[in-house]
């Protein structure tokens, strides 16, 4: 594979620059209205200090979601029933 010129970095920096700044606008924007959903959830069940502490010491990690071969419908599980 051929090394990329100056010219081909240039043009990558220019793309990052041109939607880097909407991007992590919006994961700002994303954040402000999870923490925001969240604060109205607490609210609607009328949870004291004391419990949404407890809750969030005690909230289990996010899991990341499934690889792509392990959702159905995916190539290699077609492929399996083909056989």
């Amino acid at each position: 594979m051929p090394r990329p010129s100056p010219r081909d970095f240039c043009f990558l920096l220019s793309r990052f620059q041109l939607f880097c700044p909407p991007a992590r606008a919006r994961a700002v924007e994303t954040m402000t209205l999870e923490r925001t959903r969240s604060d109205l959830v607490n609210q609607a069940y009328a949870l004291t200090p004391a419990e949404i502490v407890i809750m969030r010491e005690t909230a289990p990690p996010r899991m990341p979601a499934p690889p792509p071969a392990t959702l159905k419908g995916s190539v290699p599980e077609t492929e399996s029933r083909r056989t």
